[in-house]
């Protein structure tokens, strides 16, 4: 299993989706505290989490993350995916 904890900051607002009769919502989230730069990937939450995500929280929130990160290759080009499990409120540490 690839299963790890991330403290994020949401860089965009939450967006949602509706797939397959159910919700899905989309967030660009960055890591601070990388050496070169920050890093952005694109995290997807489904049924209360995302629901959780896209009221309660807006661009500039930082959380902490639990999620399986997935790697996909389309047209020879990598992507980075975050599938969140889920997550907790991390104002208190910043």
């Amino acid at each position: 299993m690839n299963i790890c904890f991330l403290i994020a900051k949401i860089t965009e607002s939450p967006k949602r989706l509706f797939n397959d009769k159910q919700h899905l919502t989309t967030l660009i989230i960055s890591f601070p505290n990388t050496k070169k730069g920050l890093c952005y990937v694109q995290a997807k939450a489904k049924g209360k989490i995302g629901d959780d995500l896209f009221n309660l929280h807006v661009k500039g929130d930082y959380i902490i993350i639990e999620c399986k990160i997935l790697k996909k290759t389309t047209n020879s080009k990598q992507n980075t995916e975050i599938l969140i499990h889920s997550y907790h409120n991390a104002h208190t540490i910043y």
